[in-house]
């Protein structure tokens, strides 16, 4: 009798490994639908962001002497753009044995206007622009110095140049929704999700440029970048037996 009402028990121990393990196959095949975003709005400005360092006084520890540093000023111009957010609220995907957030990114393009080429500043290995969704805009600047002579000089992943004077410079942007994660057959990152259109294009001219007082301070793309890859997607990775398997097994240890 003993002996049959071990066969059952491990009968049924065998049957609820087999629906736990269909379950969490089942749960790995699962898609989610991620929706295409829209071509986004932005508006395109360059900004006269100069300012003045203080003038400022040391003691040389050796000899004593004070030294002084005479007030300077810098000139400084900030090319900023102002992308119109779409509603969106962030979501979890789950993808083999990882949970990832699906995010709305941005990312940006330019070039001059009298070439064909457009250079994008976003890559997937770096990340790509957040989108700032607790206020209706998303504010994304870049600042340089700026001379008459030289024009200006950005040194940023994805935008090393230097716009000569009176240059004109086209600027697009494109919305993303979706998670950067590494790819074991491509041996680096890469972007899963839905990608809009570019937008419509705007243009600046590099002058003097407007006067007014930045609303936030200039984005750090290699900075934002982290944060967007390693922040923003939250990726929370599940390796090794699962518990419910590893109960079970000690369950039927236990019985034979």
């Amino acid at each position: 009798m003993r002996k049959r009402l071990n066969v059952f028990l491990i009968a049924m121990l065998i049957g609820g490994l087999v629906s736990v393990n269909m379950t969490h196959f089942g749960m790995v095949g699962a898609e989610i639908e991620i929706t295409k975003p829209s071509s986004p709005e932005f508006t395109v400005q360059l900004i006269d962001s100069s300012y003045n360092i203080p003038p400022t006084s040391s003691v040389d520890p050796y000899t004593g002497l004070t030294a002084t540093q005479v007030e300077r000023h810098i000139e400084s111009r900030t090319i900023k753009l102002s992308i119109k957010n779409q509603p969106f609220t962030p979501f979890l995907v789950e993808e083999a044995t990882a949970n990832w957030t699906a995010n709305l990114q941005y990312n940006i393009r330019w070039k001059g206007s009298f070439e064909q080429d457009w250079h994008e500043i976003y890559i997937p290995t770096n990340g790509f622009a957040g989108a700032h969704l607790e206020s209706e805009y998303t504010v994304i600047s870049f600042e340089g110095e700026y001379s008459a002579t030289e024009g200006l000089k950005l040194h940023y992943p994805g935008l090393i140049a230097t716009f000569p004077p009176s240059g004109q410079v086209d600027f697009q942007v494109k919305a993303m929704i979706g998670y950067v994660h590494r790819d074991p057959l491509a041996l680096g990152w890469i972007f899963t999700g839905e990608e809009s259109e570019w937008s419509n294009t705007q243009t600046i001219t590099v002058d003097e440029g407007s006067v007014e007082v930045p609303e936030q301070s200039p984005v750090d793309p290699a900075q934002s970048s982290t944060q967007n890859q390693f922040g923003a997607q939250s990726a929370v990775t599940h390796s090794g037996i699962p518990w419910t398997e590893i109960g079970l097994f000690a369950l039927f240890s236990g019985i034979i």
